[in-house]
């Protein structure tokens, strides 16, 4: 069984399940509005029965979707997490999930196969430590460069651009001071080509000091939406808790949405050299007792 990290099987989603939903909505609902009839109550009628097509036709995509989830994903219990961030899982009553019609067959097949799992110690797949001792995540310097042209453009409209009166200098004298500070940051970034974190067989090293494997109590990568209305946006986070000897359990998050790599490929360096250091948190959760060698993984 070749087993795939849990952020690439929800990226898949967006092709077997969020695409063909849009689609089939757009097409739906324009075609009930503009072409069908002329009648306003007619195009209510049609329109509503379209968005309720459309809740059916998603649900049995998303079940299709996690059949396929739960059979190659390498973690379910972070599967049933980060789903609920595009509303594809409840990580509360996982994998029970509920659907307008009843797709009674689905659900009992998604059920059978994490049961099935769980039987056999399969809940979270063990990676093979890679030969590198060490592997450093940068700043991207795309992002820093992006950063330092949006600084430069902002001088250079405010450099050049005549002013007026003195409420436009004022602006100006602003905009100024806003463009410096992004062309700072960004070449202090560009040449300071620190990791922001590395991960290796030792240990982690994160915001400039080193923890060692036995100290650390979890590491992971999130998914979070922040922000309200139109502002909700995702962001993506390193999570590492820690536990210093007698001291409290800290927790330290920092945001990895300027890193040069994609959350996929960091949650699969983060879970191969974690290894077996740390998946009884992760299973105390769902596990009812009693253990077996976990399956090493063929990564994807």
């Amino acid at each position: 069984m070749t087993y795939i990290s849990t952020y690439r099987v929800l990226r898949k989603s967006i092709i077997s399940v969020t695409i063909p939903s849009v689609i089939f909505l757009i097409v739906s609902v324009g075609t009930s509005i503009f072409l069908i009839s002329d009648e306003n109550y007619v195009k209510i009628i049609l329109t509503l029965l379209s968005v309720f097509c459309f809740v059916v036709y998603y649900q049995h995509l998303q079940l299709n979707w996690l059949i396929w989830a739960v059979k190659h994903v390498d973690n379910i219990p972070q599967l049933a997490k980060a789903g609920e961030i595009y509303g594809l899982t409840r990580y509360k009553g996982f994998p029970k999930i509920w659907t307008i019609i009843p797709f009674r067959e689905k659900k009992i097949e998604i059920e059978e196969i994490v049961s099935d799992r769980k039987s056999r110690n399969l809940f979270v797949i063990k990676y093979d430590t890679p030969d590198v001792s060490e592997v450093h995540f940068y700043r991207s310097l795309i992002k820093c460069a992006i950063s330092l042209l949006f600084g430069l453009s902002i001088l250079a409209i405010c450099i050049f651009s005549p002013f007026e009166n003195k409420y436009a200098l004022i602006i100006k004298l602003i905009g100024s001071v806003i463009g410096f500070y992004f062309v700072f940051w960004s070449l202090e970034k560009i040449l300071e080509r620190e990791p922001i974190f590395s991960i290796g067989k030792n240990g982690v090293m994160l915001e400039n000091k080193y923890f060692e494997w036995n100290e650390i109590e979890n590491i992971d990568v999130e998914e979070t939406i922040e922000g309200i209305g139109k502002g909700r946006h995702i962001r993506r986070y390193l999570n590492l808790v820690y536990k210093e000897k007698e001291a409290e359990v800290q927790t330290i998050k920092i945001d990895i949405g300027i890193v040069n790599s994609t959350i996929e490929k960091i949650d699969e360096v983060i879970k191969s050299y974690k290894a077996d250091k740390m998946h009884s948190s992760q299973l105390a959760v769902w596990r009812n007792g009693g253990s077996r060698p976990a399956e090493k993984a063929v990564r994807k």
